[in-house]
C-alpha cells in the first residue's frame, strides 16, 4: 500500500470514515465524539497525547477571546490535563487559535502541566476552523525523543481537524436547541399559568 509520512493511507482513509460515521451516531447517543477524533490522530501519529483546547467564552468573538480550556484530553494523565487553562496571548496554542495557522513545534511557549512541562517534545497545534472563524484547537505530542513531525503531517491533521470542527459545530447547535427548547417549554408554562389564572378569577 502506498503510504504518506509513515501513515498508511489505507488506515487514514478508514479512520476518517468512522470518525464521519460517529458524529452522526454518538451525538444521537450524547457521547462526545471529539474524544473519539483525538484519540485516532494520537494512535494514527504515534503520539502520546492529544488535546481539544476550546475558548473559555464560547460567544465571545475569536479576537476577544482571552483563554483556551482543554476538553477533551486522551493518552496519558488525561485528568491533570483536562481543565486547564491556556492563555491565547504568548502561548503556541493561542498563535494557532489567533492566526488560524498549524505550528510544528518541539517547544510551546507556554508549557502545559502534564502535557508539554517535561521539556521538548515533537507536536502539532492544529486549528480547528468553522466557516471562516477559528472554534479551537487539536494538539497532539508524542514522547521525548520520538521522531520530529514532517511538514506532510500538517495535511493528514487537517483531516482530521475538519472532523472536529464538525463536532464542535454540531454540539453547538445541539445546545442551542436544547436551550430553545427550554425556552419554549417556559414560554407555554408560563401561557399555561396565566390561562389557569385568568379562569380562576372567573
Amino acid at each position: 500500500h502506498r503510504r504518506s509520512h509513515g501513515i498508511s493511507t489505507p488506515k487514514w482513509m478508514t479512520a476518517s470514515r468512522e470518525i464521519t460515521t460517529s458524529l452522526v451516531s454518538e451525538s444521537r447517543a450524547g457521547t462526545n465524539p471529539l474524544w473519539r477524533i483525538a484519540e485516532r490522530a494520537r494512535e494514527l501519529t504515534g503520539s502520546e497525547q492529544a488535546i481539544v483546547l476550546t475558548p473559555d467564552d464560547p460567544e465571545a468573538p475569536p479576537d476577544e477571546v482571552i483563554d483556551l480550556v482543554i476538553t477533551v484530553a486522551c493518552g496519558v494523565h488525561v485528568d491533570d490535563v483536562l481543565g486547564q487553562r491556556v492563555p491565547v496571548r504568548g502561548s503556541t496554542s493561542g498563535e494557532a487559535f489567533r492566526t488560524g495557522l498549524p505550528v510544528i513545534t518541539e517547544h510551546f511557549r507556554h508549557p502545559i502541566a502534564a502535557f508539554t512541562d517535561v521539556g521538548e517534545r515533537p507536536a502539532i497545534v492544529m486549528p480547528l476552523r468553522s466557516a471562516d472563524s477559528v472554534i479551537g484547537v487539536l494538539a497532539i505530542a508524542r514522547a521525548h525523543g520520538q521522531p520530529s513531525f514532517e511538514a506532510g503531517h500538517l495535511a493528514l491533521m487537517s483531516d482530521f481537524a475538519d472532523h472536529a470542527a464538525v463536532a464542535l459545530t454540531l454540539a453547538e447547535a445541539r445546545e442551542q436547541a436544547r436551550e430553545s427548547g427550554l425556552l419554549a417549554d417556559r414560554e407555554r408554562i408560563a401561557q399555561d399559568l396565566h390561562d389557569h389564572v385568568i379562569q380562576r378569577l372567573f
